[in-house]
């Protein structure tokens, strides 16, 4: 893909997904379950695990270089998600490798 093709995804806001994570963790509702059910690391939960992550880099990013960071996963052979972010009125697309 190239930047005229990244510009046609929908980027995610990584901040309401890492607040409702926190929200479930918190509730309760995770109590009981087995530790890898919980913690996302089955192979039907993957992508959920890889959206966190996703979001996780993004708003830490975002926080390092003082700009909003939206990411759109994308798994391709070399990266697995695409980061955008303005800077100077200009958008910015950066594929990322997890």
């Amino acid at each position: 893909m190239n930047v005229r093709e990244w510009s046609k995804l929908q980027f995610i806001d990584p901040v309401p997904i890492l607040v409702g994570l926190r929200e479930i963790a918190l509730s309760g509702h995770l109590d009981g379950m087995p530790r890898d059910v919980a913690s996302l690391r089955t192979r039907e939960l993957r992508p959920f695990l890889e959206g966190r992550q996703c979001a996780l880099f993004s708003y830490l990013i975002g926080k390092v270089i003082g700009a909003e960071v939206r990411f759109a996963q994308l798994e391709k052979s070399d990266y697995d998600f695409v980061a955008h972010f303005e800077h100077d009125a200009v958008h910015n697309f950066v594929p990322v490798q997890l």
